[in-house]
This record gives C-alpha cells, sequence and structure tokens, in this order.
C-alpha cells in the first residue's frame, strides 16, 4: 500500500527539510519544503491536537476557469492529487456544491476512505476563487474495507495578480498523532507532489467539460 496522508488533505522526494520561520496572513508557519517554486509549511491549527500545512506556487497566465475546472473534477483527482485511489461523487447539488467519496492508501495499515463537502465561490471584487472541502463522514454508508476518516478540512485558493500570474495556495488540517510524527517528511513531499502534478494539468486541456460560469476572469 502507499502512503498518502495527502490524497484525503484533499490532496517523494525526501529531502533534508528546510527549517525557517514564516510569518504569513498574522499566523506562524514554519517553511519545511521549497522546490521549482512550490513552497510547503507547517503551522499550529486553532485546535492543539491538530497541525495546520500550507502550500504555495505561483502560475504563469492561467486561467481562473481552468484551476476551477480543475478542483471541482473529482473524478480526475486520481490523476494529480498524490497517490489518490480513487474518487467520485455522490451528489452534485449545483455548479457550486458537491459531495464526494475518495479513498486513500496508508502503509501497513488499514485503507482510509473519507466523504467531504466540496463548496467553491468566487470574491466579486478580487476575484479570488476559494473552495473548501470539510468531512461528512455519515453522508456515506461504511465500507469494511477502509476505515473513515471522519475530520478534516482542506481548502485551495486562486488569487489573480496585477501581473497575470495567479498565486495557487493550498491549505489542510491534519491530526497531530504519532502517524504524523512518523511520516511527516512524506506527508510535506506529497503536498509539493499534489502542486506540481496541478501545475502540469493545467497547461493541458481539461477532460471534462463542468459549469464553471460563474467564475470570472480578472479584467
Amino acid at each position: 500500500m502507499r502512503f498518502s496522508w495527502t490524497g484525503f488533505l484533499l490532496l517523494g522526494c525526501l529531502l533534508r527539510p528546510l527549517v525557517a520561520p514564516c510569518q504569513a496572513d498574522g499566523e506562524k508557519w514554519v517553511k519545511k519544503k521549497e522546490v521549482a517554486g512550490i513552497a510547503v509549511f507547517e503551522g499550529q491549527a486553532p485546535r492543539g491536537d491538530y497541525k495546520q500545512l500550507k502550500a504555495r506556487m505561483t502560475l504563469p497566465a492561467t486561467s481562473l476557469r481552468r484551476l476551477a475546472t480543475q478542483v471541482m473534477d473529482v473524478e480526475g483527482y486520481k490523476d494529480w492529487v498524490d497517490r489518490t485511489r480513487e474518487a467520485h461523487v455522490i451528489q452534485r447539488v449545483n455548479d457550486t456544491l458537491q459531495y464526494y467519496y475518495a479513498i486513500v492508501d496508508l502503509p501497513a495499515l488499514k485503507d482510509r476512505d473519507m466523504v467531504a463537502e466540496f463548496k467553491i465561490h468566487q470574491d466579486k471584487v478580487t476575484k479570488v476563487v476559494t473552495s473548501m472541502a470539510v468531512g461528512v463522514p455519515d453522508r456515506h454508508p461504511p465500507d469494511r474495507r477502509f476505515e473513515r476518516i471522519p475530520d478534516f478540512t482542506s481548502s485551495w485558493t486562486f488569487i489573480p495578480l496585477r501581473d497575470g500570474n495567479v498565486r495557487v495556495e493550498y491549505r489542510g488540517t491534519v491530526p497531530d498523532d504519532w502517524t504524523y510524527s512518523l511520516a511527516k517528511s512524506l506527508i510535506w513531499g506529497g503536498l509539493y507532489r499534489t502542486l506540481d502534478n496541478l501545475r502540469n494539468q493545467v497547461r493541458q486541456a481539461p477532460k471534462r467539460n463542468l459549469p464553471v460560469a460563474f467564475i470570472a476572469e480578472p479584467d
């Protein structure tokens, strides 16, 4: 089985971690990895028993609609969210709200599954696009083959810049337990690969046509 906390953080390169304090958005972050324009940070979540993870990069002249299509295409997660085994929509409510189910792999442990509520919206003034996935474990029947991940949050933010580029930022929470302590370097590497995969995916035409007309491109 392959490791992937990143897969449920809706989600390697075992380089020696870089440790550099980082202050962003009024929060204290520690840079753990930076390679090829992708930086990964760790911080303490408001709940003391959770860690907060952040990864970011800047993409040149990228369409907001193309990025929105990528994160809305749940069935395509297995192609770019690090080592995601399976993902599919279980209910599409409207263009901005859907529920999905996913399976991720853990080494030497029972595989995990998850159910998430996915929302996406755009600020009408700044044109910033934000998607959020929150665990809703009771919305889909359990499967005895997997252990259900009950509690998680993750988000993608796409920030248009004045030079026409787009800053991409991922945030997620993970339990600060023995699993994270043993595998944190793998997690950081998984976040890097996920953003790198996203960067490569959006250079290509989308595999599925999804309703993204509600996303406005910056002037």
